[in-house]
């Protein structure tokens, strides 16, 4: 049904939604390789927060995938973590309650790490979180890797439907409301007394190479590109080269396709 009422708002939509899911993914990736690091290097503090947004950047990915997800001017972008988990949860009840249910565990026991350990503090540390409760990274990589395969295959569907659907019209680009690619590479803050917007060199960059490269919108895994991940991953690697023990994006210990199979 998206394909058949398409035209130029449309399309500019569903790049914009295709580059955010995409870069989800590479957030969860980076977040996930930091889990790992953490892990060896006895940072235990950071491991609720690591295992509960890449959980959360992965549930964002699949949901910009949604067709019955609206974008209603952006918001879709800014939707509260809660409203990202329910509508998570609902997709997949759809297709499998167990996994729906499993799902809703893993995402709620994260959540509640994650502010435990933001606000209280134990002080036992991890040692007070019951043995039935705990988590392992083994089991939020599988969750992770769940949730952005049905983001793929939604991604995949709509580039399948748009092929068969949609005749390109070269009007789009010059008549489109820039406003709406502004969520790609923009970013606001305001904390009441001090506001800017962030300009993002980068995402600027990679999204208007999606835009003249592709003009309609393909798979995720197929809108991906060798350049766009590496800007994304090299931005986190090690401003002094020489410290071989810091965590660094380049080494071969790092999986990038830890979840998904980013080129």
């Amino acid at each position: 049904m998206q394909t058949k009422r398409w035209g130029k708002e449309k399309n500019a939509e569903w790049l914009v939604r295709t580059y955010l899911s995409m870069k989800m993914i590479f957030s969860a990736t980076v977040l996930l390789n930091a889990l790992k690091y953490s892990s060896k290097k006895n940072l235990k503090i950071v491991e609720p927060y690591l295992m509960y947004y890449s959980l959360l950047c992965c549930c964002r990915a699949l949901i910009f995938t949604l067709p019955d997800a609206l974008w209603n001017k952006g918001e879709l972008a800014t939707i509260t973590h809660s409203k990202a988990i329910n509508l998570t949860i609902d997709t997949f009840a759809s297709i499998d309650r167990n996994v729906s249910i499993e799902i809703k565990r893993l995402l709620s026991l994260t959540r509640s790490f994650r502010e435990m350990y933001s606000y209280r503090f134990p002080a036992r540390g991890l040692l007070v979180i019951p043995e039935n409760f705990r988590i392992g990274l083994d089991e939020v990589i599988r969750s992770c890797t769940l949730l952005v395969e049905i983001a793929q295959l939604n991604s995949e569907c709509l580039e399948s439907s748009v092929m068969k659907n949609v005749r390109y019209d070269p009007s789009w680009q010059d008549d489109v409301d820039e406003e709406m690619y502004k969520v790609c590479f923009e970013y606001k803050f305001d904390d009441g007394e001090f506001s800017d917007v962030i300009l993002d060199e980068d995402d600027w960059y990679r999204f208007g190479r999606m835009d003249i490269k592709y003009k309609l919108p393909f798979s995720l895994l197929n809108s991906m590109s060798e350049g766009m991940t590496e800007d994304f991953f090299n931005a986190w690697a090690p401003e002094e080269s020489h410290d071989i023990d810091a965590f660094d994006v380049s080494n071969p210990g790092i999986e990038w396709g830890i979840i998904f199979p980013i080129p």
